[in-house]
């Protein structure tokens, strides 16, 4: 799993499977030359004949042409990515890393430039009965390719480091986690996720078992976790959930039996550690990505005020994702006994994850008082649920209370109360109509 993360991520993976079929197509291509008489290819001088020796200039000019393109490339790249990480958060690095357009042009590149070395290695002779005519003209082909592709990719990059972009792209992968993680409707008897946390699990004897490493829970195999507590005959709780940090030593799972080291070793083989949070299965890290980007924005160095409201629509349209979700973790049974108690956020966590420092950090900006106070409005009008409004609600009156000691006009006081009337407005009458 680490390994597949990994190559996702990665900028040599996708170019070296690339660089591999262009080692086959031009062993495939010098083949398939060696078995076409040249008589066959004098119709078309212009495309098939050339003499060894301006083979060998064409091959040696394109080579250079493509591993110079890959050298820019990788160059603009890195300039893209210390870009990104000064100007927006050193987490957005990995929704770069992750393009595969970036990767492809890259493994384009360094192909191109492999595949005219093995060809002109093929050129042996000074006649032109000793020319790959075919492979030859595939390498002009995938030349005049490299040039096209080299235009794609500096408008590629151009677009992909403008801040709607990036803020669009980690709102779509988050969306995504939310679909994949949290797929069920939130039902009246499950309104308080609270309850799906605890439990009568007084009667059980609680033996801890270590992480043996440290770093942030990336991802958790569920279901060889449910298969290990039915196979031992035992009770795993969860202590730690996907997106907090463990530190090697310390207590990662507990389980009803004393562990032994096969079975810690097993327990800790189903989670992913690792340097960062991911959002494969993190809601929150998408979160705290747009979160940062609105932070930074608000910072006095940059002082951008239209980026951070940006930020603050694609967290409420999140937040509005997760409103009718039930997000409390499943306890997971086998023929009625209890196996495995998860640990997860809930909706409050998530609400404090996206809001709460960007409403500290607002210092008098009134706009940005006013787009929070508008999006816990509509977040409000989107869910049923009285714990979750009563959470909204909350988060309403700090907003407000934080304008209160921050903004000095009352004009804009007054507009600010406004909204703050709209907002709780929401949050009590829905709420009593339940």
């Amino acid at each position: 799993m680490r390994f597949l993360q990994d190559i996702r991520y990665s900028l040599w993976f996708l170019p070296a499977i690339i660089t591999a079929g262009a080692v086959v197509l031009a062993i495939s291509a010098i083949e398939l030359d060696s078995r076409i008489d040249v008589a066959a290819l004098s119709p078309w001088p212009w495309l098939f004949g050339t003499s060894a020796e301006g083979a060998r200039g064409m091959l040696a000019v394109a080579a250079g042409a493509m591993i110079t393109l890959a050298a820019l490339t990788f160059s603009i790249t890195l300039l893209v990515l210390s870009l990104g990480a000064a100007q927006y958060t050193p987490r957005v690095i990995r929704t770069f890393m992750g393009s595969y357009r970036t990767q492809a042009v890259l493994g384009v590149f360094v192909g191109t430039f492999v595949y005219c070395l093995i060809v002109m290695r093929s050129i042996q002779g000074s006649t032109e009965s000793m020319v790959p005519s075919a492979a030859v003209t595939i390498a002009l082909l995938l030349s005049l390719a490299g040039a096209g592709l080299l235009m794609f990719f500096i408008h590629h990059m151009a677009s992909s480091i403008q801040v709607s972009t990036i803020v669009s792209s980690v709102s779509a992968d988050t969306l995504k986690t939310v679909d994949a993680i949290f797929p069920d409707p939130l039902e009246r008897r499950n309104a308080n996720d609270a309850v799906w946390r605890l439990g009568k699990t007084e009667h059980h004897e609680w033996f801890p078992v270590c992480s043996l490493r440290s770093g942030y829970l990336q991802t958790l195999d569920h279901d060889a976790l449910l298969a290990f507590a039915k196979s031992y005959f035992v009770t795993a709780r969860m202590e730690k959930s996907v997106g907090e940090f463990v530190t090697r030593g310390l207590t990662l799972i507990s389980i009803t039996t004393p562990p032994s080291g096969e079975m810690t070793r097993k327990l800790n083989s189903f989670y992913l550690i690792g340097h960062y949070r991911t959002v494969e299965q993190d809601v929150g890290a998408g979160i705290r990505q747009l979160a940062d980007i609105a932070l930074k924005a608000m910072s006095p160095a940059i002082n951008d005020t239209t980026t951070a409201i940006m930020c603050i629509d694609y967290l409420s349209s999140i937040m509005i994702k997760l409103a009718p979700r039930r997000i409390a973790p499943n306890r997971q049974f086998s023929k009625g006994e209890l196996l495995v108690i998860p640990k997860g956020p809930d909706f409050g966590d998530f609400l404090n994850e996206a809001f709460e420092q960007i409403r500290e950090t607002a210092q008098g900006n009134v706009a940005i008082y006013v787009r929070l106070l508008e999006a816990l409005e509509t977040l409000a009008r989107v869910t049923n649920d009285i714990a979750r409004k009563k959470d909204i609600a909350d988060q309403v009156r700090l907003v407000s209370d934080y304008a209160r000691c921050n903004v000095q006009f009352p004009d804009q006081l007054k507009k600010i109360e406004m909204h703050r009337t709209e907002a709780l407005k929401c949050c009590v009458l829905e709420a009593t109509a339940l």
